[in-house]
């Protein structure tokens, strides 16, 4: 009768596992691959500019009372990272929360809800519409949450992919453990409209060991994905030689030069070169 007993008592937890998929938890990304497609509208004679980008999770932080994982960015082979934010998950790993890098790590920064993966078609989510060097909230007029409506949900590999849609963000996929097309955000720019257009668009994702979790077609901005690496499928969208835009970061803040000057991240005029 024990063992009959103890023999159910594990199927029962077997079987509970396997439902709830705690058999095979999912490997989550450290280390997102990615481009950044930047048009100057300044000078629309010259080609779009497309710079690699590396965007990783790398030390931990503590921001009302709470541990977040720093979120940093660096470009191209620049060894020089800049702090875009911090990130944690709920316990049970169905939400993920983001506390944007135009607010302090100290004080009294809020936090947004990023992604929920514990929902269905037809539900309502107020989540974060907005970039990693901008909060939304600091726009006049607009809320750093809107509502997206989940228009699918499904598992594809193992993971939950959730379909939403907001009228200022159009369609965005979840990926659970992996982020979004635009790394982990809705939308790939600032929230405050600029004299240029760049994009942060995804690659890849890897884990801490550096396995390739995830890939992105990227075909939509003229490059083929060969992550890490890419290659130009359109012309219009291959890079100069010598292009009239460089990009770096300072003190942790991207700048811009362009013939002789430099901007912020803005397009604001920081100094002059020459």
């Amino acid at each position: 009768m024990t063992r009959r007993f103890i023999l159910g008592l594990m199927l029962i937890i077997l079987h509970t596992a396997v439902s709830t998929g705690d058999c095979a938890e999912i490997a989550h990304a450290t280390t997102w691959y990615g481009v950044q497609w930047y048009y100057c509208q300044w000078t629309p004679e010259d080609p779009p500019i497309i710079t690699n980008l590396t965007y990783t999770l790398d030390g931990d932080t503590i921001i009302n009372d709470t541990y977040y994982r720093k979120l940093l960015l660096s470009f191209g082979k620049s060894t020089a990272k800049g702090y875009s934010g911090a990130i944690r998950q709920s316990n049970d790993g169905l939400q993920v929360y983001y506390v944007p890098s135009g607010l302090p790590e100290q004080g009294n920064p809020s936090e947004y809800l990023l992604y929920d993966f514990n929902v269905k078609s037809g539900d309502i989510v107020q989540a974060y519409y907005g970039f990693a060097d901008l909060s939304c909230a600091s726009v006049e007029g607009r809320s750093a949450l809107v509502p997206y409506t989940v228009s699918d949900v499904q598992i594809i590999d193992g993971r939950r992919h959730v379909y939403v849609t907001n009228n200022f963000t159009g369609s965005v996929e979840w990926v659970e453990g992996i982020g979004t097309r635009h790394i982990i955000w809705p939308y790939g720019q600032n929230c405050v409209p600029t004299g240029y257009t760049h994009w942060h668009c995804t690659l890849c994702a890897a884990d801490s060991k550096g396995d390739i979790l995830y890939s992105f077609n990227t075909d939509y901005i003229g490059i083929q994905n060969n992550c890490p690496d890419w290659v130009p499928t359109k012309v219009e969208n291959i890079p100069c030689n010598t292009p009239s835009a460089t990009k770096f970061l300072r003190d942790g803040q991207l700048l811009i030069n362009h013939d002789g000057n430099t901007y912020n991240a803005h397009g604001v005029l920081i100094r002059n070169l020459q």
